[in-house]
């Protein structure tokens, strides 16, 4: 026997693990068994390729920073802005009631990038202060971070519009992302 489902209005990984918990508890004869199939075996998919390219990515990222800056030290100062970015996005779909989804965890690849984007344009900044107005270090990050805050903001406010298409669409696979609609 074959069992389909169409989810409208409700997300499909939260669905599937209300399914699976409900299912589980029940008696099902000798000789049957349950299967899951189509979109939530593509999401399973999805998730599996994502442990690995998550992890992947971050380490080219360092990899990248470290080739590009020629230092350990200051490809870490850079590479720091991850977690703090990654912090403030994991939070934000906490206050939202979303789980981590294919869509968060891309959203987390390119929070990623957008962080240490804006990570090296402070970092090359600070450096360019310093070597040219011969200060302190402390004088160079505080005149670094006030003439640097624009960009950055507006950096992030340019990254933020380019996604309101996928966190607010309607179309195939939107199931996925389907919390954050308002």
């Amino acid at each position: 026997m074959a069992v389909s489902v169409n989810l409208r209005g409700r997300d499909l990984e939260g669905f599937y693990s209300e399914a699976k918990d409900k299912i589980s508890n029940m008696n099902i004869p000798q000789g049957y068994s349950v299967f899951w199939g189509g979109q939530i075996e593509n999401l399973s998919k999805a998730k599996d390729k994502l442990s690995v390219i998550l992890p992947s990515t971050f380490l080219m990222i360092f990899v990248v920073l470290y080739l590009g800056l020629k230092s350990v030290r200051r490809a870490l100062l850079v590479f720091f802005c991850v977690p703090f970015a990654l912090t403030g996005g994991i939070w934000l779909l906490f206050l939202r009631g979303m789980d981590l989804s294919v869509s968060a965890f891309v959203g987390c690849i390119a929070l990623s990038g957008i962080s240490v984007l804006n990570g090296l344009v402070k970092l090359d900044t600070i450096h360019r202060i310093r070597e040219k107005e011969k200060i302190s270090l402390r004088d160079a990050v505080l005149k670094g971070a006030t003439s640097r805050i624009r960009p950055v903001i507006m950096t992030a406010l340019v990254a933020s519009f380019g996604f309101m298409p996928m966190a607010f669409g309607s179309g195939l696979g939107s199931e996925v992302q389907n919390r954050w609609r308002p």
